[in-house]
């Protein structure tokens, strides 16, 4: 889960990103909106212990894992500066906490959630998952800090 499904989506990223070099705002995807729901979506849907293991045992459900988080990552690179620091930080005041809970489920659960994994690879991907959250919320953090306290840079995107 903390290698394959991060791969997907960076990889549909770096797609999008060869794609076009500029970001152009699209009607249907007005200030990212679009873009970034598709992304919530693909993330909620892709944590569910289910999921998770249906796509080990059915070879659909893994078409469509990959072709969702590949989606997913394109659509993350079209959306995420048309939307703004104000639009990206409700985005990821939504998701951040749905991973950092199922990061806990994993790390924390005495019996495995995911029947096609061990008990410590669930423990192991429970940690990493939390450790994710903590690193993408920093990041994000200090480069809005950044920004509103450089007078002379970009102006900030609200």
């Amino acid at each position: 889960m903390m290698l394959q499904l991060p791969a997907l989506a960076c990889c549909g990223a770096l797609m999008a990103g060869a794609r076009s070099g500029a970001v152009r705002e699209q009607p249907w995807n007005a200030y990212g909106m679009t873009g970034l729901s598709l992304c919530a979506v693909v993330l909620t849907f892709s944590m569910v212990p289910r999921v998770l293991d249906m796509a080990i045992t059915h070879p659909g459900w893994n078409i469509c894992k990959f072709i969702g988080l590949t989606l997913c990552g394109v659509a993350w690179r079209q959306s995420w500066h048309p939307a703004g620091w104000a639009l990206q930080g409700f985005f990821l005041g939504n998701i951040l906490p749905m991973m950092a809970v199922a990061g806990y489920l994993y790390q924390d659960s005495p019996l495995r959630v995911c029947n096609a994994y061990g008990l410590q690879d669930q423990q192991t991907t429970g940690l990493l998952l939390n450790t994710f959250v903590v690193a993408v919320a920093a990041g994000w953090l200090w480069q809005v800090l950044r920004a509103t306290s450089s007078r002379n840079d970009e102006p900030i995107n609200w």
